[in-house]
């Protein structure tokens, strides 16, 4: 993770799991979902997706407090 603005970004310059995701797009959702999860007290926003055309998957990553401000 890095730092950005009010909170962090994860960024992915590769996916394990592209070949899966291309065919199955629940992976992609499994995987925020599990972010998500991971992080409760965390507002998680998906801000760049590699089957979206991107370069990288990205996430913003904000305290719920930040994003209530």
């Amino acid at each position: 993770m890095e730092p950005w603005d009010n909170g962090w970004r994860i960024v992915e310059h590769n996916c394990a799991i592209l070949s899966v995701a291309s065919g199955f797009r629940q992976a992609c959702r499994c995987e925020i979902a599990f972010i998500r999860d991971a992080l409760p007290d965390a507002e998680v926003t998906r801000v760049s997706h590699i089957l979206d055309g991107a370069h990288v998957c990205a996430y913003e990553i904000r305290p719920r407090s930040a994003v209530r401000a």
